[in-house]
C-alpha cells in the first residue's frame, strides 16, 4: 500500500493572488448560455402563457439571491471573528456579492410577469 504525498498549499501566494481570469472560449460560453436562457423565458411565457415559466424565473432568482446573500453572510462571519485560517474560502464567499446588482435587475424583471405571479394583486379585496 503506498502513501500518497500531501498537497502543499502557500497560503500567502493564494492570498495574494489576482482575480480569476477566463479563456474567451469559455466568455464565449457564458454568453451563449444566457442568450439561451433569455430565449427560453420569452418563448416559455409565448408558449405558456401563465404562471408556469415566471414561476420558475422567480423560484430560481429567490435561490440564487440567497446564496448570494449567505455567501456575503459567512465572509462577514470571517471578518468578524478575524479567522486567520479564512482568506481564500472568503475570497470565493465574497465574490458572490458580484451577483446582487443583477439580482436586482433580474427582480426588476419580474414586473412583467406581475399578473401571472401575484395573481391577488389585480383588485382591491
Amino acid at each position: 500500500m503506498s502513501h500518497v504525498e500531501p498537497l502543499r498549499i502557500d497560503i500567502d501566494k493564494v492570498c495574494e493572488g489576482g482575480p480569476f481570469r477566463c479563456s474567451p472560449a469559455v466568455k464565449k460560453c457564458f454568453w451563449a448560455c444566457i442568450a439561451v436562457g433569455i430565449a427560453s423565458l420569452a418563448l416559455g411565457t409565448i408558449v405558456f402563457p401563465g404562471s408556469i415559466v415566471w414561476g420558475a424565473y422567480y423560484s430560481a432568482l429567490i435561490f440564487w439571491m440567497g446564496i448570494a446573500f449567505g455567501g456575503v453572510m459567512v465572509a462577514v462571519i470571517f471578518q468578524v471573528v478575524h479567522a486567520k485560517w479564512s482568506p481564500p474560502v472568503r475570497r470565493l464567499a465574497e465574490a458572490h456579492v458580484a451577483f446582487l446588482p443583477w439580482a436586482l435587475l433580474f427582480l426588476a424583471v419580474t414586473w412583467l410577469g406581475r399578473k401571472e405571479l401575484f395573481f391577488w394583486g389585480h383588485s382591491p379585496m
